[in-house]
């Protein structure tokens, strides 16, 4: 590989030719501080370990480029690398456990290669970071819950398509987040606030974890998350909607359809204001009377008729707090609950109760 004699600030592929890395013949260009590396077709060797010396190097972009092997120790040195893109390889291995080393760093991209094991701890004190790419690896493990609390400036974090489990870490009062990509891995909970003070986030994807794996869901686990988040939560098991769970949502919908819900505790979508909430396709057999706020109503509600027994069961309901459809039709149109706010027993008709057959 070519000596790093010239005060290079950029190293990145170059779409064109047959030589790689592993190739003596491939020449350098110095434009404007910067130095530009041949592409390969196939085979195209390790990241020279060499590059760990060029002390300037401010950029270092190496997306798809056919490499392979492991992410060099000697990277860490790069004291005033502020990119680093090595997304699109065939990478393997674990993250150098000096990663953190690089605090300048303001966009790591490491995405869809095959890099295994634990993400170090170092990580952390990345405080620059601006954009985290992480997905499409081979990850496993519990993050630590702290990871990212001092990753303040995080603006897109990807941890998808990985096999990271236990609770989802902390990333409350990250103001400059807006996508937040979780989906596809093994996170089993959601503790309270997790998400607090993300004011800007839009899109919050924690969709299709490992199949059977039950996602707890803490009281307030959504609290105070922006109030304009499209929260995402399909393909998961979550039975039990806990108190404030989306405490401070508005003008947003909650997609909460064929979850295994079957318990709505008290105040779970206490501080909201009008959100569509989809429920359909769960059974919920147990819905607290302030399960929604005051007169929360649902579309269709003429709809909501006084079948035989319904009137009983909505005394039951304001009684004992439990919605019991296990004898209702279920050949009905899916409903949603909007805030608009009626009572609690309409909200509990749009889940299925009070039609035909109902006790």
């Amino acid at each position: 590989y070519p000596d790093c004699d010239g005060d290079f600030e950029s190293v990145t592929n170059q779409a064109y030719g047959d030589c790689g890395f592993n190739t003596e013949n491939c020449t350098c260009n110095e434009i404007d501080g910067s130095m530009t590396t041949r592409y390969c077709v196939d085979n195209c060797g390790t990241i020279p370990y060499a590059l760990g010396h060029c002390a300037n190097l401010k950029s270092l972009q190496l997306s798809d480029g056919r490499l392979q092997g492991p992410i060099p120790n000697e990277l860490t040195r790069l004291k005033n690398l502020v990119l680093l893109d090595v997304s699109e390889n065939k990478l393997q291995k674990e993250l150098p456990d000096q990663i953190g080393d690089l605090k300048m760093l303001r966009k790591l991209d490491i995405s869809n290669n095959i890099l295994e094991g634990f993400v170090p701890n170092s990580l952390s004190l990345l405080t620059s970071l601006e954009y985290l790419y992480l997905d499409n690896n081979r990850f496993k493990g519990e993050l630590n819950l702290y990871i990212f609390s001092n990753l303040t400036s995080l603006k897109e974090l990807y941890l998808s398509f990985n096999m990271f489990e236990g609770s989802v870490p902390y990333l409350h009062n990250h103001r400059q987040l807006k996508t937040l990509m979780l989906h596809s891995n093994s996170f089993n909970k959601i503790r309270n606030g997790t998400f607090a003070g993300s004011i800007s986030l839009d899109t919050l994807s924690l969709a299709r974890q490992s199949k059977g794996v039950v996602m707890e869901l803490e009281v307030n686990a959504f609290r105070d998350v922006s109030a304009k988040a499209t929260i995402v939560l399909s393909g998961n098991i979550i039975e039990e909607i806990p108190t404030g769970a989306f405490s401070g949502l508005k003008n947003a919908v909650v997609d909460l359809q064929s979850l295994g819900i079957h318990t709505i505790h008290t105040k779970a979508f206490a501080e909201t204001t009008n959100l569509t909430i989809l429920l359909q396709g769960n059974s919920v057999y147990r819905i607290f009377p302030d399960a929604f706020p005051n007169n929360a109503i649902r579309d269709a509600v003429d709809e909501c008729v006084d079948y035989d027994g319904w009137t009983e069961m909505c005394r039951e309901l304001e009684k004992e707090a439990t919605c019991d459809q296990m004898t209702c039709s279920t050949g009905i149109s899916p409903y949603n609950v909007i805030h608009r706010g009626v009572s609690a027993v309409y909200a509990c008709c749009a889940l299925e109760g009070g039609h035909r057959g109902g006790i």
